[in-house]
């Protein structure tokens, strides 16, 4: 395998070289093109965990049912524990967040 490597090295470096005359332009010019979404600034950890959140609720409703039976159970015990502790964790907050706004009056 080394051999033939050193045997096509030649030709790869010229190769290289060829494209990066003809094609590197036009890819400065596309990376320039394309809009560099600002950073955004979050005031607290809570907004970054909304940021998060909500950036996942869009995914998941994207295509509600994109994963099959199949899917569903090569997630390993890793993926099936991720989800279960999500579920659990966003049922306690939503469970606070109601009985917050019950308290002032809300809901």
């Amino acid at each position: 395998m080394w051999d033939a490597w050193k045997e096509r090295k030649g030709e790869l470096i010229q190769k290289k070289v060829s494209d990066l005359e003809n094609y590197g332009k036009q890819l400065v010019a596309i990376f320039h093109t394309k809009e560099v979404p600002s950073p955004v600034v979050l005031g607290s950890r809570n907004e970054a965990v909304v940021k998060i959140l909500d950036g996942l609720l869009l995914l998941l409703e994207e295509s509600p049912d994109s994963l099959s039976q199949e899917e569903l159970k090569k997630l390993g015990d890793r993926g099936v524990e991720v989800v279960l502790k999500l579920s659990a964790r966003l049922n306690t907050l939503s469970s606070r967040i109601l009985t917050t706004k019950q308290e002032k009056g809300g809901v």
